[in-house]
C-alpha cells in the first residue's frame, strides 16, 4: 500500500534504454550453477531432517527434545558450514572457483567490509567490561525501574518510550549489535524487574532499531542502494533515497508495534518456551 499510494506516484514512467532489458539475465553455467545449489540445499535440509526428526535422531538431546540438543547448541557452525560448502559448488559449476586456494581469497575478501566492525568490537568489549567491573548496568537498571515504577510509566507507554529511543539512537549509530552491547545491560535488567522476559526486552529492541535503517545518512547500504538507483535516474541521491524510504520505516514501525501490543495483550508465545511475562 505504501509503494502504490506514495512511492510509484513520484517515480513516473521509466524508459528502457539500449540493451539494459538483457543485462539481468543468467547464462547458462550460472544457471547450472543456481541449480547444483539449491540441490545442494535441498539435500543438506534433508540429511539435518534425518537427524534431528525422528525420535531417536542423534542430533537430539539425552531427553528427547529438540531445543536441548546438539542441533540447537550446533546451529551456528552447522550454518557456517552449510553457507561455505553451497558457496563452493556454486563456484565450482559456476567456475569462479578454479581450485581450492581460491575459496579462503574469496572468504578474505567478504570479510574487508567487516574491517569497520571489527574495530567496533573492539570498544564493544570495553564497553562491556566497564558495565561489569563497576556493575554500573545493574545500577543504572535497578534505579530506572523504581523511578519507573514510582511515576507509573510501565507497561506499553515505557515500551514505546524504548521503541522510540532506538530508532533515534539508530539514526547514529547503525550497527544494531553496537547498539545491543549498550541496551542490553540496562534494558534486559530493568525490564525482567518489572515482569517482562528478556526475549521480550529484545524484541522492543529490534522493532526499534530495524524501522529507521533505510532512512539514516550513516547505514553501510545506503550508498550502495544509491549507486543502483544512479543507474536508472542520474539525479538520484541521499535524499531521494531518505524521502522514499520514510513511508515504509512509518509503516513498519506502526505494523509492529500494533503486533506487540498485541503479543502483550493477549500474552501470545515469542516462541517455543519463551513467553512475554516472566
Amino acid at each position: 500500500m505504501s509503494t502504490r499510494k506514495f512511492i510509484v506516484p513520484r517515480l513516473g514512467t521509466y524508459q528502457v534504454q539500449g540493451n539494459e532489458a538483457g543485462e539481468a539475465g543468467l547464462t547458462e553455467r550460472q544457471g547450472k550453477a543456481l541449480r547444483a545449489a539449491g540441490i545442494f540445499s535441498v539435500l543438506f535440509i534433508l540429511a539435518f531432517a534425518l537427524m534431528v526428526i525422528p525420535r531417536g535422531g542423534i542430533l537430539r538431546g539425552e531427553d528427547g527434545s529438540i531445543l536441548n540438543g546438539p542441533f540447537i547448541a550446533g546451529l551456528v557452525p552447522i550454518l557456517i558450514f552449510y553457507f561455505i560448502l553451497v558457496g563452493v559448488v556454486y563456484g565450482v559449476v559456476a567456475g569462479t572457483l578454479k581450485n581450492s586456494s581460491d575459496v579462503p581469497l574469496f572468504m578474505a575478501q567478504a570479510l574487508e567490509g567487516m574491517t569497520g566492525y571489527i574495530v567496533l568490537v573492539f570498544v564493544i568489549a570495553q564497553f562491556i567490561n566497564m558495565f561489569s567491573y563497576t556493575n554500573l548496568g545493574m545500577i543504572i537498571a535497578v534505579k530506572s525501574a523504581d523511578a519507573l515504577q514510582a511515576a507509573g510509566f510501565t507497561g506499553i507507554p515505557l515500551m514505546l518510550f524504548f521503541i522510540l529511543l532506538c530508532c533515534a539512537v539508530n539514526l547514529f549509530m547503525t550497527s544494531g549489535s553496537g547498539k545491543w552491547f549498550i541496551f542490553a545491560p540496562i534494558l534486559v535488567p530493568m525490564m525482567m524487574m518489572l515482569g517482562y522476559s528478556p526475549a521480550f526486552a529484545q524484541v522492543i529492541y529490534r522493532i526499534g532499531d530495524s524501522c529507521t535503517n533505510a532512512i539514516t545518512p550513516i547505514y553501510p547500504y545506503i550508498p550502495i542502494a544509491i549507486g543502483m538507483a544512479k543507474k536508472y535516474d542520474k539525479e538520484f541521491g541521499m535524499g531521494s533515497l531518505i524521502s522514499m524510504m520514510l513511508p515504509y520505516s512509518i509503516a513498519f514501525l506502526l505494523v509492529w508495534v500494533v503486533q506487540m501490543v498485541i503479543w502483550v495483550v493477549f500474552n501470545l508465545p515469542l516462541g517455543p518456551g519463551v513467553q512475554v511475562f516472566l
